[in-house]
Parts: C-alpha cells; structure tokens; sequence
C-alpha cells in the first residue's frame, strides 16, 4: 500500500545540515499495526510527516498503491492526505469548543459529504466507539479517554487507509490506554494503522509489527503475523468541501467560542471606529474653511450659501419651505445682508497702551455643532454670542459694538450700540484666517443686527417741496418713541435747507432760521431710498420736527421708529443666505438649488490662487494624518487579532490535518474575520448614530458617508482582513501537522 525506497531525508540550517533519514527502505500493508519506536531525535516524526506527505524528502521514492507520488506537489499531497491518511495525537486535538458531534463531523465537511450522509455517518461511528450518549457534550468537559476516542471516531469518519498515531496513550491512564489500543487493533483489520511510541510494551500486545529507528536507519524490522493483502490501486478521487459548509465552519468557529468572538468584535469595533471617525474628520476638516477675500460679500465662509430667484423675483413662503426641506440646510436667513455686516468695538493694548479697534465678522451659529465649541454652549438669547478664540474674550465676558460705518463716519465715536455675552468659544480656524474675530449669532441675534445691516448698504435722501433733493450722508437712528412717519433732526440738520428755501439771515451773517415757526409748518417733506435691491423706492410723507442741536456723535442723525425705518429700507425677501454645516455639505445643497431652478452663489467655492495653494497643501497634511491613521490601526488591531487567532490556531491546524487546502482554511479564516467585521462596522455605525442623535457634542460624521464611501471604507476593511487572513494561514502551513501540534 505505501512502500518508500531509500528514502533520506537532511535538515538544514546556516550551519550544519542533520541528516534525518538514512537511505529507509518500507512496506507498509493495510491490515497491519505498525509500531514505530526508538529515542527521542532517531526520526520517528520525520518518518511519518515522510509518509504523510508533509515533508519532502532529497533522496529515495515513495509508491502509494503503486503510484509514485515522488514528484507530488503541495496541492497533490494535500489531496492525498484528505482522501488516504487520517491522524490521531497525543493530545487528542479535538476542538474543546465543538460537541463530540462536531468534532467527528468535521472530517466528513471536508469530504464535502451532504448533512443527511454526514449525520447517518457521525452517529454510526459514535456508537462503534462508545460515545453516543455524549454526541451532544462539549469535548472540553470530556475525560481524557473520551477526548481520544472523540479523535479516533473522526479518524474513523476520514475512511481512509491508513491510520497515523502519534503517542494517542500519552495523556492516558492504562485502562484508557488499553481501550484505546484495542479500538486501534481492531481498526487495523481493514486499514493500515501506525503508531509512534516510546512505551513498546504496552503496544506489544495489539500490534501486528515493529519498526525500531536509531539515528536515522531501521535498525529492527519485525513481523508477528503474517498478512495476506490484495492491493487494489485505485485513483485519488478527489472530494471538496463545499462553499455552503465553508460558511457554516466559520460560523460554528464564532458561535463556539463566544468570547473570543467578542472581544475580535470590540477590537474590530475599536479599529472601526478610529478608521470612521478619523476620515469624517478628515473630510470636516478640508470642508470648512474661508475661501479669502471677496468684492462683493464680507462673508465668504463655507457656511453660506446665496440665493434668489431666477427672474430676481421676492422669494416666497413656500419656496423657503421647499428649501429647509432639503437634506443638509441648517437654515434659512431672510435678511441675509446681515451677514455681510462688520461690527466694530475697542480694546484697550495694556502692552502699548493704545486702544485698538476690534473688527467682528457676523455668523450663522446654526451653522456651528456643539462639538465645534472649545468651550461654553451654543446662543439661545439675542444678546448672546459664541466667538472665534482669542486672547481678549473668554465665556462669561461683555463685548460693546457698534456698526462699523459708525467708526467710519466719526472716529471718535462710542461704540456701544450692542452689548452681547459671550457664552462660548470656537476653534477660530473654523471660520476665517484673518485678523477679524469671528461671532456667531442666534436668529433672533442677527434680526437684531437687522436696522444697521439694512442701513448700511442704502442712500437716503429727503425732498423738500417736492422739488428740492438732499443726500443724506449721516445716521439714521431708530427710537421707538416716536410716531410713524415722523423724523426727528436736531435743528443744526436744517441750516442749509432753511437757505435753500428762502431764508434771509441778517446781513453779514449768515444764521439758522426758526425752524419750528418758519421752516416747518410751511413746507413739505418726503423720504426716499435706493436700497440693495431697489434702485428707486417710493418716496413717501413724513412729518418733520426738531429740538435744539447738541454735540455728540449723532447730532447730525435723523430719528424714526422701527416701523417708518423698515418702511424706508427694507426691501422684501429678494436675497436669502441658506446655513450649512460646511464646504462638504455646501456643495450637495448648492446642486439640489440649482436642480430646483435657483440663482446660486457659493461664495465660498470663489478662491483666489494663493488661497486655492493653501488649501491645497493643508489637505495634503490632513490626508496624511489620517493614513497615519489607518496604517497604526491596522498595526495595532493585527498585533491584538493575530493573539485571538493564534489562541484558535489549533481548529485550523486540526482541519489541515483533516486534508483542508490552504485555500480552503484562507476562506474559512477571511470569512470569520468578514462576519465579524461587519458586526463592527453595523455597531460603530450605530453607534455613532445613537451618540450623535442624543449627544449634541458628539462630532458629526455619519453625514460624510454614502453608498460609495460606505463600500470603499468596507472594501479597505476587507483588503486588511484579508492580508490578515494570508498571513495568518501562512503561519498555519509554515511546520508540518505533527510538528505544530507536538508544540503546542
């Protein structure tokens, strides 16, 4: 049946070269139990990976029914073990975790035998060795005579010719050992059985012959009984294990040792969550920046979006509707020329001792996340205010501005128009580069930024007697004690006009005319407007009226309420400003407007080259810090993996000695680490969802990742696990079956 003639087989090592075998020649029959003896390091082991065909030899022949399979390749003899050779160890090698069932029905899934002929099988071969009764108990909480009679049971399940034994009795009291052996001998009538041991006297009863080694050679070769063989030789017909039972292994490896499961889930989950939560920083980080300068907007940060009509017709209550409706709007801002506003305030240098102007560019806060805030909450008041981090302000300081055409039109004005709290702090390289601070405003704080945004940008002139036009180049000033439609000036403000109408001063001089008796109630007056959006509003009445002229910094303003000064410069909902959260989101909004048929301007995307370089350098720092990322992840997670894999080593090496492939064990390995980590990414997703979802200062990520992202990030996943998965099966084929359990 197997027959190896002069076989040698060396060793070799940078140094020396240790000879193994030294030119065997053997017959080895079915029907006959074979005894391999001799001292430790004679070539015991090397003669049965020999004949198993797990290690090559340089010299000699070997025939197996007949054939020469000399010049057999890894795949043939993997073959050759599955179908012919089957193996039984010292330390049992069953798989602690599996039931008695399991263990005996793993050598007939590699066979690729079907589940009804396996179970018929299983439970025929367990009642021959006396374990039918414990076919569903785990193999870890068996006796050591059962554990080995477990082993034989799936040696019995190989059907195959010859029997391979390495010390099966080791671990075994005598009265197992004697069971054992008389389970063997009688195995032995139908196949070939061999037994490497080092207590020949208590085989010497069972076996059929002795083979004793010394130094490499056969020194003893003895027969006590002789045995008529018929050699039928027949082709190694091959069997595969199915891709369906391929799938069902590895699940049975998972649910069989459910911690170790576990804890590969939660270094997994950990690795998936660092890879996760770095890249929707990454990407955060590149989307939210401040394109530069602009000519037309103060506020280009990625924030922003602008909006009107088409036809730049006033935008509706249903298309504001439509448009907080779509994914990714934080939302809407109807008088978004507020947004271009600058205030302004003072700061006393206590290292120079000058006061400096502080410039204060207008945000959305909705367009922040908690999880942007350094420190502090997020505005609720109008009076509040998160600002970019600085060394002046802090949480819980007060900030006076004013408008800062204030500052433009008297340099020595006070700036105390607005009193805001500070209540938080952002990172400042969230919004703009420059030197100006960045403040973030509630709703109701940017309307009430309203009166001076709205003013800023609109001419005023007052007409006397429907004929006469003067510009008005000074403030206006809302106080709401006043009636509508009627202006308060301080009567300085009416020197030129009381001339203009008629008015003769004294001679040589030239003085103001009495405004409340001569000027007043004579004459009409109107006020009209050309705002942002309207070149040429309607002029309409007003009712003048006076008090005595004092020196202060608006002594030369007009004075009307609320009501009469919206009346003159608001315009309507011509112009909206749409809040998102950043560039990244900014891109998908600005698409579905323009889809929706809106004229649309991101000023953000508007870059001049220098800025266009930064940006583009930064995002080359931020990508390699999250490959930085990714590379320590992946070294850290297969350092932690590969222990958990090398705990379950010994299921692998138990199914190569059952005749898996390589291939077979990669697959069972890959799918393994699949399952679980797509467990992982389902839970960290999750996860993240739920955090996000109850923790406003958990970063948002989640929203950087569809369909394509998703599967680029399972597909980098799963290109790591299956570097793994080689390396780990490598390691695996690296030593023979006998050899690797003799180590562990």
């Amino acid at each position: 049946m197997i027959r190896i003639e002069n076989v040698s087989k060396y060793y070799f090592s940078k140094k020396n070269v240790v000879l193994a075998l030294n030119n065997i020649s053997l017959e080895l029959k079915k029907g006959e139990f074979v005894a391999i003896t001799g001292k430790s390091g004679s070539g015991k082991s090397t003669l049965l990976n020999v004949i198993s065909g797990l290690d090559s030899y340089e010299k000699g022949k070997m025939f197996v029914d007949g054939k020469d399979v000399t010049y057999y390749n890894q795949s043939d003899f993997e073959e050759y073990r599955k179908e012919k050779i089957a193996f039984i160890f010292q330390r049992y090698n069953i798989v602690e975790s599996y039931t008695v069932f399991e263990n005996v029905e793993m050598a007939l899934i590699v066979k690729g035998f079907n589940k009804t002929t396996r179970k018929e099988k299983v439970l025929d071969i367990l009642k021959k060795v006396g374990l039918e009764e414990q076919q569903n108990q785990k193999a870890g909480l068996l006796s050591g005579g059962q554990m080995q009679r477990t082993a034989i049971a799936r040696a019995l399940a190989k059907d195959c010719d010859t029997l391979i034994c390495d010390e099966p009795t080791g671990n075994l009291d005598v009265e197992n050992s004697k069971l054992v052996y008389q389970l063997l001998s009688e195995i032995s009538k139908e196949k070939l059985v061999i037994v490497v041991s080092h207590s020949y006297e208590e085989i010497k009863p069972y076996i059929t012959r002795k083979i004793r080694l010394y130094d490499g050679e056969v020194v003893e070769d003895t027969s006590f009984v002789t045995n008529t063989e018929v050699i039928n030789k027949v082709e190694l017909k091959k069997h595969h294990i199915r891709r369906g039972d391929i799938y069902s292994v590895a699940f049975k490896n998972l649910i069989s040792v459910p911690k170790k499961t576990l804890f590969t889930v939660i270094v997994l989950s950990f690795m998936t969550a660092m890879l996760m939560f770095s890249y929707g920083l990454n990407i955060k980080a590149k989307s939210t920046f401040d394109s530069g300068e602009s000519s037309s907007f103060r506020n280009v940060t990625s924030n922003r979006i602008i909006v009107t009509n088409d036809d730049y017709s006033m935008i509706s209550d249903t298309q504001i509707s439509e448009i907080k409706n779509i994914r990714f709007v934080r939302g809407v801002i109807d008088n978004d020329i507020v947004l271009d506003t600058m205030l302004v305030s003072t700061h006393l240098n206590d290292e120079t001792g000058n006061v400096e102007f502080l410039e204060y560019k207008i945000n959305a806060a909705i367009g922040l996340d908690s999880s942007d805030l350094v420190k502090g909450r997020m505005p609720r008041a109008s009076n509040e205010i998160v600002i970019g981090e600085n060394e002046i302000y802090d949480v819980g300081s007060i900030v006076y501005a004013s408008d800062d055409n204030v500052i433009k039109r008297w340099q020595d004005a006070r700036l105390d128009d607005y009193r805001f709290t500070v209540v938080g702090v952002v990172d400042s390289k969230l919004g703009n580069q420059k030197l100006e601070i960045d403040m973030y405003l509630s709703f109701d704080g940017l309307e009430s930024l309203k009166v001076s945004a709205l003013y800023k940008y609109a001419d005023v002139k007052l007409i006397v007697d429907e004929s006469k036009e003067y510009l008005f180049y000074e403030y206006i000033r809302v106080d709401d004690n006043l009636d509508d439609d009627v202006v308060l000036a301080y009567d300085m403000f009416f020197f030129d006009i009381c001339h203009d109408v008629g008015f003769v001063s004294p001679p040589g001089m030239k003085v103001l005319c009495p405004v409340d008796e001569w000027l007043l109630p004579d004459h009409t007056f109107k006020l009209a407007s050309a705002t942002a959006f309207n070149n040429q509003k309607e002029a309409f009445d007003v009712v003048m009226t006076s008090v005595e002229s004092v020196e202060h910094q608006f002594g030369r303003a007009l004075y009307v309420n609320t009501k009469t000064y919206l009346k003159l410069f608001d315009d309507g909902r011509y112009q909206i400003s749409v809040i998102v959260a950043d560039n990244y989101d900014g891109r998908k909004v600005r698409d579905s407007l323009v889809e929706l048929g809106y004229n649309v301007l991101y000023p953000n995307e508007i870059l001049d080259q220098r800025t266009a370089y930064n940006i583009f350098y930064r995002n080359i720092q931020y990508d390699a810090a999250l490959y930085l990322v990714i590379i320590v992840s992946f070294l850290v997670g297969y350092a932690v993996i590969q222990g958990i894999m090398y705990s379950k080593k010994e299921t692998y090496i138990i199914y190569r000695s059952l005749g898996s492939t390589k291939r077979t064990i990669t697959r069972i390995i890959t799918f393994e680490m699949i399952v679980q980590m797509l467990v992982s990414i389902v839970v960290v997703t999750l996860s993240f969802a739920m955090l996000e979802g109850n923790y406003s200062d958990f970063p948002r990520v989640l929203k950087y990742f569809n369909a394509g992202s998703y599967m680029g990030f399972v597909v980098l996943i799963m290109i790591l696990l299956v570097v793994m998965s080689l390396l780990f099966s490598r390691n695996i084929y690296k030593e023979s079956v006998i050899s690797s359990f003799r180590m562990r």
